[in-house]
């Protein structure tokens, strides 16, 4: 009987579904990595047709709250266009998810409104389309996760770990990012409206026509920025660091102040 246990457990090693480690750059997959099979078992058996035994967190396509304390509070949310975004946070419990260890996890499409993930590892995870509303987001780490297409209207990502995040098309309207490194990013059609941006770095970020209207970019490094029709009616760009040229490119005219001797021409 020992034996066949045995048998029976070496070959179910053969069955693994790879999971990178921490100080690899690969980003996630839900394919097999047959070269580490040897190291645990039964994942590829029993993970995509099961949902156990997976080594990461799949919970794609799914609404995630703690406690809704107002029946209307999730339709308010869902609902296209949102009324009151402050008001419908404030009648549901964000599921509390705070310090957890979620490499790789899956959110695709997923909607978790007010969620408490401060300080999570959400390093490599997908949140692909997913909407993150008033989610707390305070020292998390982001690095090499997929924002692309979410929703992170209110979210709080202040001293966030955001490096080689994708946030491409992503909805960051009324987010608090000051201070935040965003260097390099890929932020093209993005809405940052209304955003809080003071002193963060921008340097040779892509906002090809992102939304930057009202948005706080006082002393915020904007060297290099690609703003070729970005909106920057509204934004505060008082001592922020940014070239004529480079200005020249986005549509609106700041408010209240611009860099010294420094004018806007709205696109035509």
């Amino acid at each position: 009987m020992v034996l066949l246990a045995t048998i029976i457990f070496l070959g179910c090693v053969l069955f693994y579904l790879n999971v990178p480690r921490v100080d690899e750059l690969t980003v996630r997959s839900d394919d097999p990595k047959w070269s580490e099979a040897y190291q645990q078992p039964l994942d590829l058996a029993l993970c995509p047709a099961l949902h156990w035994g997976c080594r990461y967190l799949t919970v794609d396509h799914r609404t995630l709250v703690g406690h809704v304390w107002t029946s209307r509070a999730i339709t308010d949310l869902r609902a296209e266009p949102r009324g009151d975004l402050k008001k419908s946070l404030a009648a549901i419990e964000g599921i509390f998810l705070r310090a957890r260890t979620l490499r790789f996890a899956k959110f695709d499409e997923s909607r978790v409104y007010g969620a408490d993930m401060i300080r999570a590892d959400l390093s490599h995870a997908t949140f692909s389309e997913a909407d993150l509303s008033g989610a707390n987001l305070f020292g998390a780490n982001l690095s090499r996760a997929d924002l692309s297409w979410a929703n992170l209207s209110r979210a709080d990502l202040l001293q966030a770990d955001l490096t080689g995040v994708s946030l491409f098309k992503a909805n960051l309207s009324g987010a608090p990012l000051v201070g935040a490194n965003l260097s390099g990013k890929n932020l093209s059609w993005a809405n940052l409206s209304r955003a809080s941006l003071s002193k963060a770095n921008l340097s040779g970020a892509q906002l090809f026509q992102a939304n930057l209207s009202g948005a706080d970019l006082s002393w915020a490094n904007l060297s290099g920025a690609i703003l070729v029709k970005a909106n920057l009616s509204g934004a505060n760009l008082a001592e922020a660091t940014i070239t004529q040229d480079e200005l020249n490119q986005a549509c609106g005219t700041p408010e209240p102040r611009v860099p010294f001797g420094l004018t806007v021409h709205p696109c035509k």
